[in-house]
């Protein structure tokens, strides 16, 4: 099982639609269709929302941070057939809080225990990260081979990429394998400021940066969530669907070009 997290230290820039749709184009587009397991880490629970699953009144992440309780006793059926989900919920924040004064808990194995037995049940396992950088996403880093950044061309994305790279020695202490494969820049305009954002990750940060970007679609997106599908079943031909699946095969597979 090949596990990727999805991070940045900032926020709104499209980590949880990019994560989401990359686990939809692996298990529904894929050839063959991989069997994709997503964990929802954060505290929203948007991406738990996107695939059908209710964000209340069933076992969730939380339940693994307080109780220990295995992936397997946690792990629901989604609305697409190949992609199975460990939930989360609003309540998860409270959890972080709570857990990371306790003292009696190796907090970055967490996931690493509860994942035990499931390499051989799944062919991809997605980790959607919270904006942060605290016990959970560093036990995401601790089971994860590698992890995307995701980026918008703006200053304060392009700082919390330059801030997640710092963090990532400390990653590599527990699990020294553990990389980054790049920066992915999403809501991409072709202009002058968006390529100054490129110059600026590459030469502040020494990132790769993916040479396919997603395109800034704002509507389709919109008009996705309002109809409760992806954008691959709401407009299948939009600037969005095509930079996903321009990026995202190649690199999966290992041949994503760099800037």
């Amino acid at each position: 099982m090949r596990t990727i997290c999805f991070a940045n230290k900032k926020g709104g820039v499209g980590k949880t639609t990019i994560s989401t749709h990359a686990a939809y184009l692996a298990a529904v587009r894929g050839n063959p269709p991989a069997r994709v397991l997503f964990i929802d880490i954060e505290g929203q629970g948007d991406a738990t929302g996107f695939f059908g699953v209710p964000r209340h009144g069933i076992p969730s992440i939380c339940d693994i941070l307080s109780d220990g309780v295995p992936a397997r006793d946690i792990i629901r059926k989604t609305k697409y057939d190949n992609i199975d989900i460990i939930p989360s919920n609003d309540e998860l924040d409270d959890y972080v809080i709570g857990l990371t004064k306790d003292q009696d808990i190796v907090q970055q194995d967490v996931l690493l225990n509860a994942l035990k037995g499931l390499e051989d049940e799944y062919d991809l396992c997605i980790i959607d990260c919270p904006p942060a950088y605290n016990f959970l996403v560093l036990s995401a880093f601790r089971v994860a081979d590698s992890a995307v950044v995701v980026s918008i061309p703006h200053i304060y994305s392009e700082q919390g990429v330059e801030k997640f790279n710092e963090r990532v020695r400390l990653a590599q202490s527990l699990n020294p394998a553990f990389h980054i494969d790049g920066v992915l820049l999403n809501s991409y305009r072709s202009c002058s400021s968006s390529h100054h954002s490129i110059e600026r990750i590459e030469q502040d940060t020494g990132l790769p940066v993916f040479a396919e970007k997603i395109r800034y679609t704002a509507y389709h997106l919109e008009a996705a969530a309002e109809s409760g599908r992806s954008v691959f079943e709401q407009s299948p031909s939009c600037g969005f669907c095509r930079d996903m699946e321009n990026w995202f095969f190649p690199y999966i597979n290992g041949e994503a070009e760099m800037v």
